[in-house]
């Protein structure tokens, strides 16, 4: 209120108090009257529209003090309210339940007015900057001709009163005034308890005006836990505050600025450093005393498997922040971290819409019993170093981590562990860019790429491993179950893999040299591999496909040069005594397919096992065995073709056979090995072999002996006499088991392929006639 109107209204007040007792019953009979003057005065000086609903004057309750009282007051702001300004822009500068003016009559005769009380009840003060840049204040008129007016005040009582400026708000509970006006300079003490954010503030300062200049001095406030100390100036348009802050607790600053965390966690520190603002912005900073970090659960949200152990910590490092038009930014260029097992240094920037960190991170064992990832796996030596860069904007999250764990070492149930990894870690892949581990008595070299492997979608990507020995051992006492489940992946995953092992060992069979590719799709998995086995080269590819109903797999596969006696050896002789690897000799060419199927519960299906190869042996020889050696004894001993075998001439033919090369297909299916009609050729010695051979040890064979081969030589004085190639077969079938055979005559065999032999001979003096009648 500028000094005129204000002189106005108390010399108003103090004509009628000094009129004498005389006029004062005419003049309460005209309170009305007065009151509309009183009115008329205000309105008179007002640029912008105003309200008073009513007005109190009383004279002599209280003489030589008079009493002026205004209820319902509201006064509009001069202009249009600029950006920021709120919704009173443009429209209200103030609205109070009530103001009040107690004042010393007598002191109006004099040069300083004193103003004994001032009382302002339930008000809001608005200041805004109206679109021109000027602040909304300018309401009342003025004259170049206005004198300068002085006065003072005792006490100027506030309460309740929100002062909204611009953007920004506080409610002053309760407020306290002393001060004096002379010709155009304030001084005056204040001191007030505010609310703002939710949280009293006790301020004191001293404050002094002369014209459009205004400085407070001896500022202090003590809010939040924290004492603040400084100035305040304000020159025109250019405020400017610079506050020294000591002790500023940063929880309680949290919760009022209504950044509350989860409460699984809290971040305790107290701030000290300073904080400044010009009339637009708001800057500062700070450092903490001391920091402490209290994760009551631990790290137990980022691990599902992860204990819930307490875990304290400390942080510290100088927070810098800015604050204008509704946008706020945190810096702390040097944060440093400390929890047990863990250490960090990040540079951090922090905005309503993003948040930035970048650092380096150091953890070593004792971290893995605050968040270990996986269960029954203990990390004893070794640390684990990783750079950072982490950006949460508008909802989403990137983060680039390049982690090296080194020399580390440790135990995985009751088996030692050691590794050296290198990893590159991004919300949508994983590249594992080198993994040196040792498990148990493996060692592996791994590499690759997992694409979004922390989400229950697809799995995609490609991995790469090595290793110089794989030593696989089945648990004997595991309770059958559907294994396949373990590699289901989720729909629309598509993993590739390629591991090269130096050496594989499984239940005595040794694979050197193997290579393996793998194709996992849901429900299924192909595969290509090859190996060196038992001194020739093997090579297989194939599908697995599993379903509620059980798994099927079905297998190609093509073996070289493969020795008889190392497969032999290597399958412990498939289970049998008859022919074993000392028996055997040379090497073999296989291909062929297979199918194997399991049951739901996880059993191998061998009821529905099948099997189909073509074998070529080269180079080999059939060395004593027993089952073959006793054939010219049983026939011998019960005069089977006694006339035409000399039994020493067969014994010792039998005794080593080298045979020429022999192929012919072979088969299982029903439990059983079928091995169709197969020709045994030696220089000697001309045998087939047809029959089959059951899991059980059931044995059903066929063997056929050419007679001529049996037979001794016949000598005369021309020489030796040579068979004419028409000699006969013997067949004889083997029955029983693998260790306890029957021999039997061969009736329907030799019947056979005597008939075959006649169609033979028929067949070609057919051709012979046909030729001669061509001539």
């Amino acid at each position: 209120m500028k000094s005129r109107t204000l002189r106005r209204l108390l010399f108003a007040a103090s004509a009628v108090a000094l009129l004498g007792v005389g006029a004062a019953a005419w003049l309460l009979s005209r309170s009305d009257a007065i009151e509309q003057a009183l009115l008329g005065q205000i309105s008179n000086s007002l640029l912008t529209r105003g309200h008073i609903t009513d007005i109190e004057l009383s004279l002599w309750d209280d003489f030589p003090l008079i009493s002026l009282s205004m209820s319902d007051v509201w006064l509009a702001g001069s202009g249009e309210g600029g950006p920021g300004a709120g919704p009173f822009s443009g429209d209200t500068l103030l609205r109070a339940k009530r103001l009040g003016l107690t004042l010393d009559a007598l002191s109006l005769m004099g040069d300083e007015p004193r103003i004994e009380a001032v009382h302002v009840r339930g008000a809001t003060l608005v200041l805004a900057q109206r679109r021109d840049g000027a602040w909304n204040t300018e309401v009342w008129k003025t004259t170049e001709t206005e004198t300068a007016f002085s006065f003072q005040i005792d006490r100027l009582h506030l309460e309740d009163v929100h002062v909204q400026v611009g953007e920004y708000g506080a409610t002053i509970d309760r407020s306290t005034c002393r001060g004096s006006y002379r010709n155009d300079d304030l001084q005056a003490t204040v001191d007030a308890t505010l609310l703002a954010y939710q949280q009293p503030v006790d301020v004191h300062f001293e404050v002094a005006q002369k014209g459009e200049i205004w400085e407070c001095s001896q500022l202090a406030l003590k809010a939040l836990g924290a004492r603040a100390t400084g100035s305040m100036a304000l020159a025109g348009k250019n405020p400017r505050l610079e506050l020294d802050v000591q002790g500023l607790e940063a929880k309680r600053l949290v919760r009022a600025l209504g950044f509350d965390g989860d409460d699984a966690w809290s971040a305790d520190a107290v701030l000290s450093g300073a904080v400044g603002w010009d009339g637009t912005t708001w800057t500062g900073h700070a450092k903490p005393t001391q920091g402490q970090l209290d994760l009551p659960q631990g790290l137990n949200p980022w691990w599902n498997e992860a204990p819930s152990n307490p875990l304290d910590g400390s942080w510290s490092g100088t927070v810098w922040f800015r604050y204008s038009d509704s946008e706020w930014r945190v810096d702390v260029p040097q944060l440093e971290l400390a929890l047990p097992g863990f250490t960090a240094t990040a540079e951090v920037s922090w905005t309503p819409r993003a948040l930035e960190l970048k650092g380096d991170l150091l953890a070593e064992p004792a971290a893995a019993d605050f968040c270990a990832p996986i269960e029954d796996l203990h990390w004893q030596t070794g640390t684990l170093t990783s750079t950072f860069a982490v950006v949460q904007k508008d909802q989403h999250l990137h983060y680039d981590l390049h982690a090296r764990l080194v020399q580390s070492s440790g135990t995985w149930g009751d088996h030692p562990w050691s590794a050296a990894v290198e990893t590159r870690i991004q919300p949508d892949r994983l590249d594992v860019l080198q993994a040196n581990l040792h498990w148990n008595t493996e060692n592996w070299n791994v590499s690759g790429t997992l694409l979004d492997p922390w989400t229950d979608g697809p799995l995609r990507g490609q991995l790469k491993a090595s290793a110089p020995r794989m030593v696989l051992a089945p648990n004997a006492n595991a309770q059958p179950s559907p294994w396949w489940n373990d590699l289901d992946l989720p729909p629309g995953s598509h993993l590739t893999a390629s591991a090269d092992i130096q050496e594989i060992i499984y239940q005595g069979v040794r694979l050197t040299g193997s290579q393996v590719e793998l194709l996992a799709t849901p429900q299924r998995l192909d595969f290509d591999a090859q190996a060196e086995a038992w001194d020739g080269h093997c090579s297989a590819f194939g599908t697995l496909q599993w379903h509620p109903t059980g798994a099927r797999m079905d297998l190609n596969y093509v073996a070289q040069a493969v020795s008889v006696r190392r497969l032999f050896e290597a399958f412990d002789n498939f289970g049998q005594t008859t022919l074993r690897s000392e028996h055997v000799d040379g090497r073999i060419d296989s291909d062929g397919t297979a199918v194997a199927e399991w049951h739901p519960e996880g059993t191998l299906a061998s009821d529905r096992l099948r099997w189909s190869g073509s074998q070529t042996l080269n180079d080999g020889k059939l060395i004593g065995v027993e089952a073959l050696m006793s054939i010219p004894d049983y026939l011998s001993a019960h005069r089977m073709a006694a006339p035409l075998i000399h039994p020493t001439d067969l014994r010792a033919k039998l005794d080593e056979i080298e045979l020429k090369t022999v192929s012919g297909p072979a088969y299982f299916f029903d439990n059983s090995f079928h091995v169709p009609s197969t020709i045994l050729q030696s220089d000697e010695l001309h045998v087939t072999v047809a029959g089959t051979h059951s899991l059980s040890g059931d044995i059903d064979y066929s063997i056929g002996l050419e007679l001529r081969e049996l037979r001794g030589n016949k000598s005369d004085d021309i020489g030796d006499i040579q068979d004419d190639g028409l000699g006969n077969h013997l067949f004889i079938k083997i029955l029983g088991s693998v260790d306890e055979p029957e021999f039997r005559w061969d009736r329907e065999s030799q019947r056979e392929h005597r008939r075959k032999d006649f169609q033979a001979e028929r067949d070609k003096l057919k051709a012979l006639w046909d030729k001669k009648r061509e001539y």
